[in-house]
């Protein structure tokens, strides 16, 4: 139930005053009319004196409140119940001690069960010389019928009490639910958010970085030849020309998702048919002056488009590092269906580059490869063979979904 931090006392203390004046209010008018003459008129005073003590204490005190209006009430009425007004008090206490959850809702309907019956019940103890008390004549002033409905009202009062704060309390379980729900929401947005944002720097990377490599070590040995074979160096400026081009163009594809609102589509990050893109690799670092035996499928096999992104682009990363990693002039690159799986091996000679920071340097393009063949429920292991490199990629197929690419 939800707790409420206001204090209870004064708001109380001013509810159950409220009451009594117009309680008050309500009996002098009536008499005032003089259409209305009761037996006992001290018996309305009465009722309206302990519904005025149940409101005061219906959250201070519930528990006294019961008991003060079940055992103090049917003593001072004494007279037998004059209306069922009277048993207005007796409800208050019922209803509040049990949406306090003080009592259980059937130990509070038997208590005032109990007080209506009091209160019905004509007589009582008198105070006798010496204050001894002699009992005088009990009896029921109303009849089965009316004993029955009242008690049924009392009973109805504690289990409205009692299903009242059971949704109190649900209420509260739910709004604690939905809370933890908000807080999951906000995590698994922040969560996806950077899922995204770390798959768009790993497509920078793979991509652009790719291209970028491949013009430096091309620059670089058109550079180390110009003064020898000045042909070459001119050769070299269309193709680093074009290669900056294909890495412009790659480069804007992926602005233009982070550009677009709502959730990015995967085709700007995908690879547009994937032999024809393997061989565009092979071919590009080829031009940068690594021989590269490509040994590639006559059937492109059947592969989800995610896994195969992830083949491509460790393909891609595996040729990369050759480049940049290596002294070797030749690799080769393999790949072949092995039962329900595609495996992919790039292998290179060796030897590894000169700088021993670099060799050695495990740079983000290992991670990436590592986190895309995980995404793609593969495995992959990549390390020295040698004086050389080999990487291995092995991932399962997704038979159902379409071939991409020519055979």
């Amino acid at each position: 139930m939800t707790e409420d931090r206001r204090p209870s006392g004064p708001i109380d203390a001013a509810t159950a005053v409220a009451f009594g004046v117009a309680w008050c209010l309500a009996v002098t008018g009536a008499l005032a009319s003089g259409l209305w003459q009761p037996a006992f008129v001290a018996t309305w005073w009465w009722a309206g004196a302990f519904a005025v003590v149940a409101l005061a204490l219906r959250r201070m005190a519930p528990s006294a409140g019961l008991l003060v209006v079940a055992v103090a009430y049917p003593l001072g009425y004494r007279v037998g119940l004059q209306s069922d007004i009277h048993v207005v008090p007796i409800l208050i206490a019922v209803f509040v001690v049990v949406r306090a959850g003080r009592l259980p809702w059937w130990g509070a309907a038997a208590i005032g069960a109990g007080a209506v019956l009091a209160l019905m019940t004509a007589g009582g103890f008198e105070p006798g010389g010496g204050w001894r008390l002699h009992p005088t004549q009990l009896q029921l002033t109303r009849n089965y019928s009316g004993l029955v409905w009242l008690l049924a009202a009392v009973t109805t009062a504690a289990y409205t009490a009692h299903v009242i704060r059971a949704l109190d309390r649900v209420s509260t379980e739910l709004r604690a639910q939905n809370a933890e729900l908000q807080v999951l929401r906000i995590a698994h947005a922040r969560d996806a958010v950077n899922a995204e944002r770390v798959r768009i720097a790993r497509e920078l990377h793979d991509v652009v970085a790719h291209h970028i490599a491949a013009i430096v070590v091309r620059a670089q040995a058109a550079e180390h030849v110009a003064s020898i074979d000045p042909r070459e160096a001119t050769d070299a400026v269309p193709w680093i020309a074009a290669t900056g081009r294909e890495a412009l163009t790659a480069t804007r594809a992926i602005v233009e998702v982070l550009e677009q609102d709502g959730p990015p589509p995967p085709r700007p990050l995908r690879p547009a048919g994937g032999r024809d893109t393997l061989q565009q690799t092979v071919d590009r670092v080829r031009g940068a002056g690594v021989d590269v035996e490509a040994e590639l499928p006559e059937v492109w096999p059947a592969m989800a488009p995610d896994t195969e992104l992830a083949v491509l682009r460790i393909a891609q990363e595996a040729l990369t590092n050759v480049l940049v990693h290596s002294q070797a002039r030749r690799a080769s690159l393999a790949m072949h269906d092995e039962a329900d799986h595609v495996v992919l091996i790039v292998t290179d000679p060796g030897p590894a580059a000169p700088d021993p920071a670099q060799a050695t340097r495990i740079g983000r393009g290992l991670v990436n490869m590592r986190e895309r063949a995980r995404g793609a429920h593969g495995d992959l292991t990549a390390g020295p063979d040698g004086a050389g490199w080999v990487v291995r990629l092995r991932v399962p197929c997704r038979p159902t979904a379409p071939a991409l690419g020519p055979a």
